[in-house]
């Protein structure tokens, strides 16, 4: 079993290694990593986030969560196409954060 990265804090690229942490989880059909990552993206959602880090880090949060519901039930991989596409979009592009 691979050794799991995980981010100390919510650091810029945070939310980048996350949605790279769930898609490999879920591609190896490995549930307790998937549901290790759900809950490291848990503790490190807080109010210090921008608000533009904190969506990404909410989306990435329920996907992860659905697609461990997913495993869970058996459901195949068409059940969570959609949060595969945005993880993938999340985990290849660079994070923008807001200046404001």
């Amino acid at each position: 079993m691979r050794p799991v990265m995980e981010p100390a804090s919510a650091s810029p690229g945070c939310a980048q290694l996350y949605a790279r942490m769930l898609l490999e989880a879920w591609e190896r059909s490995d549930s307790r990593a998937l549901q290790s990552a759900v809950q490291h993206i848990s503790a490190t959602m807080d109010a210090s986030l921008l608000p533009d880090e904190m969506e990404r880090f909410e989306i990435i949060h329920e996907v992860g969560r659905f697609m461990g519901e997913c495993m869970q039930a058996r459901l195949s991989s068409g059940d969570v196409t959609v949060g595969i596409h945005l993880l993938r979009h999340f985990a290849s592009s660079p994070q923008i954060t807001s200046s404001t």
